[in-house]
């Protein structure tokens, strides 16, 4: 079935975005940046930008299932954003330690 590929490749081209999207908060220096809350907003400013546009070209493409692409692209951006506040507080708690 054509819709269900389509989502499949939709999931697949979120998931990927974000893990090369944690790869590259965990490998940047975020933490020891002066200026973090700037940092961190234009990065969140980013990824919804970029969350945003793969959804609205998704929905555009198939309008039958926009709410499961919409819905889907909510929970797959919740759960990355918490393992992004997990990955980033370890890095707090390494710089910390390691002062």
């Amino acid at each position: 079935d054509r819709s269900q590929v389509i989502a499949f490749i939709f999931f697949i081209i979120l998931i990927i975005f974000s893990l090369a999207y944690l790869y590259i908060i965990y490998h940047k220096k975020i933490v020891e940046s002066n200026q973090f809350i700037k940092v961190q907003l234009t990065y969140f400013i980013q990824k919804v930008l970029v969350v945003s546009t793969i959804t609205y070209f998704f929905c555009f493409f198939s309008p039958t299932n926009s709410s499961k692409f919409i819905l889907s692209s909510l929970m797959i951006f919740i759960v990355f954003h918490f393992l992004e506040a997990v990955v980033i507080q370890k890095k707090i708690n390494m710089k910390d330690f390691n002062g």
